[in-house]
């Protein structure tokens, strides 16, 4: 598959758990299908890095531990954030909540949050596999 296609599907998959997200309290069916989803997110990075890695890509492989550094730096900020807003107001909890919603999208959706985290954190360290 061309990468455009596997970034563009990741793209959407990332915007589609995002939204999943904002669900407060999905049925058990949805919940599973929103699983299955958020596991499926992880597949076009996988690939692209495989991908990467066949073709000694550096500059692909140095674009995934970019996107990865981001995801779980921004997902530390806005967690770290939204706990420290325990003593603010309703609006800012909520507030931090979204952000933390749209920064981790697949985190919430999955409902395994240490699992998501886990994944993004093997998808950064296969980064950093040399196959010279």
């Amino acid at each position: 598959m061309k990468k455009r296609i596997l970034y563009g599907l990741w793209a959407f998959l990332y915007a589609l758990c995002a939204s999943l997200s904002f669900i407060p309290e999905p049925a058990e069916s949805l919940q599973v299908a929103m699983t299955l989803l958020s596991l499926a997110f992880f597949v076009p990075g996988t690939v692209l890095l495989v991908d990467a890695f066949r073709n000694k890509d550096k500059k692909g492989i140095f674009t995934l531990r970019l996107i990865s550094l981001v995801s779980l730096g921004l997902t530390t900020v806005a967690y770290i954030c939204n706990l420290l807003s325990a003593t603010a107001s309703d609006a800012a909890g909520t507030v931090l909540y979204y952000v933390l919603l749209v920064v981790s999208a697949p985190m919430v959706s999955m409902g395994f949050e240490l699992l998501s985290l886990f994944l993004w954190a093997c998808l950064l360290f296969a980064t950093f596999v040399s196959k010279d």
